[in-house]
């Protein structure tokens, strides 16, 4: 069964000021064409001004008038496509984040056996196998922490229960007891 996200802002935060930085580089760098268009028709109409013989110049005004409704209400058209291609796209990345950051928190409450499993269209899919080959070593060293620390609990409770508690097999316990405990270790080494 396909993985289906039913809400389009999961970090609402990040996807509305992803869509704002986009639309606002796309306004101003689109603001090139109006301001070329209305420069073109100002000079035009000064040249038109100097010709007596010229074309009416209220219908070239009208046309540019025209001209100019025409080009804001397509840009802001095409902005407002713009932002929901935006939001869309930002949403392919919000989205595995997302879900990331809930599958660490309930790693860190103890739920270590659910795995990160992302839609095929969205991005850093990489991020869930990392996710998974992470929890999967750490199950694995944990899983043999706990048989070492089972094995060093069995031998000392052997050892304890025979008179005299041989002090060889004590020590050793207590080294596996050790080893488990460094390799378990979260502690930053230096």
């Amino acid at each position: 069964m396909a993985y289906k996200r039913s809400i389009l802002l999961i970090n609402k935060p990040f996807q509305l000021r992803f869509a704002f930085y986009v639309c606002s580089w796309l306004f101003v760098l689109s603001m090139v064409y109006p301001l070329s268009i209305q420069s073109l028709f100002n000079s035009f109409m000064e040249y038109v001004r100097l010709d007596p013989k010229g074309p009416e110049i209220t219908k070239i005004d009208s046309i540019k008038n025209e001209m100019t409704n025409l080009l804001i209400f397509l840009q802001a058209g095409f902005l407002g496509i713009t932002f929901l291609v935006s939001i869309f796209i930002s949403h392919r990345i919000a989205g595995p984040l997302h879900k990331l950051r809930t599958l660490f928190r309930e790693a860190a409450e103890g739920n270590t056996h659910r795995r990160a499993k992302f839609r095929k269209s969205d991005h850093f899919q990489e991020l869930a196998e990392d996710y998974n080959r992470m929890m999967d070593e750490l199950g694995g060293t944990l899983t043999r922490a706990s048989n070492q620390l089972d094995a060093a609990i069995q031998q000392i409770e052997h050892a304890a229960q025979k008179p005299g508690a041989p002090r060889e097999e004590l020590e050793k316990s207590l080294s596996v007891l050790k080893e488990v405990r460094r390799q378990t270790s979260f502690e930053a080494s230096v």
